[in-house]
């Protein structure tokens, strides 16, 4: 496992259809997001700690489709997940918490599959779906 951290920007970033696996990491402090996936990128993060970022835990954005699965995403400064500008991914049994504005949002035609998550005692609504967000919510 390795220890990212204390970044100026986003932490981990993946795009250009790009499909690394990340996994047992400790990420966590930077001055932006944990983890940026965007312009198509992909990727498979699990059993990550993702926490304590001035931004979101993870950005998913720009066409991103990310398989995001048993990790923990907490106490970060704007939302755990954010889901924007055509983002999908899917989001599977990863334990949301404590973070400043929503656990999940999503908006601007985002569609990611969210499911078997917990998300509790954040500061702001659990899950925030608005301006043309979409999204699977099940289980």
């Amino acid at each position: 496992s390795n220890r990212i951290y204390d970044c100026a920007s986003a932490c981990v970033r993946v795009d250009d259809e790009s499909d690394p696996i990340l996994r047992d990491n400790d990420i966590h402090s930077g001055q932006g997001a944990g983890v940026c996936v965007q312009d198509n990128g992909l990727g498979t993060l699990e059993r990550n700690e993702i926490r304590a970022h001035a931004g979101s835990g993870l950005v998913i954005v720009s066409g991103a489709d990310p398989v995001v699965t048993g990790n923990a995403i907490h106490r970060n400064r704007l939302h755990g997940v954010q889901a924007s500008s055509g983002g999908g991914g899917t989001l599977d049994r990863n334990d949301i918490f404590q973070n400043v504005l929503s656990g999940v949002f999503v908006d601007q035609e985002a569609n990611p599959s969210v499911s078997r998550n917990t998300i509790r005692n954040g500061l702001g609504p659990g899950v925030t779906v608005t301006a043309e967000g979409r999204g699977r919510f099940d289980e």
